[in-house]
């Protein structure tokens, strides 16, 4: 709200200049009442739809130099601060502030008649928001999405194995990308965007981030491109890696002869490709539990340089060589697991890095492969 123009005495502009300030979540004077100024200040406090004018004010002057006796025209500027929801729920409905943050996160809260689970986001003081302290509890969307970080440009979620990160050519319908957009509908309405940034296999697990705008979906592909990104993988492979560390330093090519992604074996072939490694726990020669850090991301490239390496990722029926003697380790699935995400925000140049906990299955998994072959002598 714009108030039309005031009187300010003539003192002349240095007198209002000492005065320029901006004054947050201030009370404001209460005005003179006068005939001649009726109107949004004739109320006192509760001049603004009879709320307490708890309000950001701005004072500036008008760019024409003031002379002794003359008036100077003053712009004040009104607008009053967001609150937080849960704070707004219990002013409005008389609750703790416990209570009121329970009830927005067990979905009983409505804003703009829509659910909204989110506690602290910020809403307008006169926001139109409605209480149902007898609905049932919402179902939680984590039940089937894990949010690990979220702010207005990404999303970064605990993607599950075996499920795609989008569909492909057969239109799958239950994917990543429709989950996030479902779990981004239910949280803030309207129609969602859940831009593909990078991409896991089927049965990977691990860490992925989605663009919630066009923009953001455009700036973490640049930096995805630029790989200036930290990856870290954690992986079980066949038999006994005899290094601590190391590096693959090998090009990808996308037919290696039999329709499937490769090394290159000619010079000038293929795309860079860079896999660095450290051993995290043997599991006698019978299998590794290894990191993989990755310098460039190319396309199934950890489970291609393991493979290359003769230590092929335990589950991986593609890349294992066919005349690979039989593991006696065995996954239902291949073991890799994207562990580490992180990055400088293209857009908010804030240092953003999650982790991804194993999944249940891996993590059962390796500690039986510790008990069977982690012992000398144990197991066999």
């Amino acid at each position: 709200m714009c108030l039309n123009l005031l009187d300010w005495p003539g003192q002349g502009r240095s007198a209002l200049e000492s005065y320029r300030v901006s004054m947050r979540m201030r009370r404001l004077p209460r005005l003179p009442r006068r005939d001649s100024e009726r109107g949004p200040w004739a109320g006192g406090h509760h001049g603004l739809e009879g709320r307490p004018n708890l309000v950001f004010a701005r004072i500036r002057a008008n760019q024409t130099r003031s002379q002794p006796g003359h008036r100077l025209a003053v712009f004040l500027t009104i607008a009053p601060m967001p609150i937080r929801l849960d704070k707004l729920v219990s002013e409005r409905f008389i609750l703790s502030r416990r209570a009121a943050q329970d009830a927005v996160r067990n979905g009983r809260i409505d804003l703009d008649g829509v659910r909204c689970d989110e506690p602290g986001r910020e809403v307008e003081l006169d926001a139109n928001i409605q209480f149902f302290p007898n609905r049932p509890k919402a179902r939680k969307v984590a039940s089937r999405l894990r949010v690990l970080y979220e702010d207005r440009y990404v999303v970064i979620i605990d993607k599950p194995a075996g499920v795609l990160t989008l569909p492909t050519p057969l239109g799958e319908h239950d994917t990543v990308q429709s989950r996030v957009a479902r779990y981004l509908m239910l949280r803030h309405g309207g129609r969602p965007y859940a831009g593909i940034v990078h991409r896991l296999d089927r049965d990977t697990s691990g860490a992925l981030a989605l663009a919630k705008t066009p923009e953001a979906a455009r700036a973490f592909q640049e930096l995805f491109k630029a790989h200036d990104i930290e990856r870290q993988y954690l992986t079980v492979v066949e038999g006994r890696v005899p290094r601590e560390t190391g590096t693959v330093n090998l090009a990808l090519v996308t037919d290696r002869g039999d329709l499937r992604r490769g090394v290159a074996r000619n010079p000038g072939e293929g795309r860079h490709a860079i896999t660095h490694y450290r051993v995290v726990e043997r599991f006698a020669s019978v299998a590794t539990l290894v990191a993989c850090w990755l310098e460039t991301g190319r396309t199934h490239q950890i489970r291609i340089h393991m493979a290359e390496m003769g230590h092929p990722v335990v589950g991986d029926l593609v890349y294992r060589p066919r005349e690979q003697p039989r593991c006696k380790a065995h996954f239902h699935r291949q073991a890799l697991h994207a562990q580490t995400l992180g990055f400088i925000h293209p857009l908010t140049r804030e240092q953003v890095r999650v982790e991804s906990p194993l999944p249940d299955d891996l993590a059962e998994w390796i500690v039986d492969l510790r008990n069977r072959f982690g012992i000398p002598g144990a197991g066999g």
